[in-house]
């Protein structure tokens, strides 16, 4: 006997082995934690809406599922913080079912245990639009793009005017790649260029030549909703910097990249500004060099001197990163770790003095020189540290910001 956890209820159902179905079984998991992805019009290469497409990839859908290769949830779960918002990782009752039914020769079962289909929302709408009762009070384009039917990745980084006349507070920002940029469309980042007090956090560029980092669309991510009573400043005059992520499918297909604004009313100043920052893209930068045949690991170290929350953590590797943690240091030296691999999303305090380290391990098994240059591309197939995480930090508006003792 084993046991299968029905996915989305937690209840518990015995079954004896050989008796796992597409219908009953399979599905419910795939529609639950894949066809978001897995489904026309989507980033992933294979949709697996039906039982024909799932059985046609179904060795390889074992293959990634047992390896936790996907959902792409890859967490070192045995250190730092565990309990995530957004966690699409299978549960080992979810990954021993989707085994077990390749094992048996994954039969189909009698389709009258399919679940009702899911309706998904269309994808030429914005999403946040239902949640803020309107559409995007400002919605900022890029400059289209064509991508070649074959050929090398490319970086797309126009830079476009807001056109705003005065200072406004975002509540929330939405990112969205057209209907047919979307098949090419790996991840679009977008900057934020405005003037800003000396000294400021947001004065920081995190990249040069793009600004301080604003939002993205990803995988599993289309923007951010900030918290009651705090806000995301967009002057007079601000600039928005598109870096998009290109890649080819086999036909050419344009491209462009919607940014979608929701402002909070003019007469509303909230108590804290969020400020973003992509931690450690510079030192990376600079520093990141894999030696032939060797394993490099490279820190990055972000000064704290205000009271802050971190809201999320997003490494981003390529193909030759390994692994990347986050770790917390305290005041008194203690070094705290956060997160080890990848994506996070929860709630901390951070306190005044404390550093934050990100930490990246890369390796050359091929022995091929790799050295970053340009705008974070790499020679010899070797993909760049883009963006060593995301941190939100909120300050109070109320008051001017407090000297630093050991500031200078």
């Amino acid at each position: 006997m084993w046991e299968r956890l029905e996915p989305g209820t937690g209840s518990v159902h015995a079954q004896t082995a050989g008796e796992v179905t597409y219908s009953r079984d399979v599905a419910p998991i795939l529609q639950e934690n894949c066809q978001g992805c897995h489904r026309d019009g989507q980033m992933a290469p294979m949709s697996l809406m039906t039982y024909e497409e799932a059985r046609r990839w179904s060795s390889r859908i074992r293959d990634k599922v047992v390896n936790r290769v996907m959902p792409p949830w890859h967490m070192d779960q045995t250190v730092g913080i565990q309990d995530f918002q957004n966690d699409i990782s299978l549960s080992d009752a979810e990954i021993d079912v989707i085994a077990r039914w390749v094992d048996s020769g994954a039969p189909q079962g009698n389709p009258d245990d399919l679940p009702a289909p899911v309706v998904w929302p269309a994808d030429n709408v914005w999403h946040m639009a239902e949640q803020y009762g309107r559409q995007p009070d400002l919605i900022v384009k890029s400059v289209p793009w064509t991508q070649a039917a074959e050929g090398q990745d490319q970086w797309w980084t126009p830079i476009v005017e807001t056109g705003l006349t005065e200072d406004r507070w975002v509540t929330a920002m939405e990112v969205r790649p057209t209907l047919e940029g979307r098949r090419v469309t790996h991840h679009a980042v977008v900057y934020l260029q405005q003037e800003e007090e000396p000294g400021d956090f947001e004065s920081v560029v995190d990249v040069p030549g793009q600004g301080s980092y604003l939002t993205e669309f990803a995988v599993g991510k289309i923007g951010d909703v900030f918290r009651e009573n705090t806000g995301k400043l967009l002057k007079a005059g601000s600039r928005i910097a598109f870096d998009n992520h290109y890649h080819s499918v086999g036909e050419e297909v344009t491209a462009q990249t919607e940014l979608g604004i929701w402002f909070l009313p003019r007469d509303e100043v909230p108590k804290y500004r969020v400020y973003s920052s992509a931690l450690g893209v510079q030192q990376a930068m600079a520093t990141l060099d894999i030696p032939p045949g060797k394993v490099t690991v490279h820190h990055a170290y972000v000064p704290i001197r205000a009271p802050v929350r971190i809201e999320n953590y997003q490494p981003h590797m390529h193909m030759r990163g390994k692994a990347m943690s986050m770790e917390a240091i305290l005041p008194n030296g203690q070094v705290q770790m956060l997160s080890l691999r990848f994506q996070l999303a929860c709630e901390l305090r951070l306190y005044r003095r404390l550093g934050a380290c990100a930490a990246s391990r890369h390796d050359d098994p091929h022995h091929g020189m790799a050295r970053q240059h340009g705008r974070g591309s790499w020679q010899s197939g070797c993909d760049a540290v883009g963006r060593l995480g995301t941190t939100q930090l909120r300050r109070d508006v109320s008051r001017a910001r407090e000297p630093d003792v050991s500031d200078g």
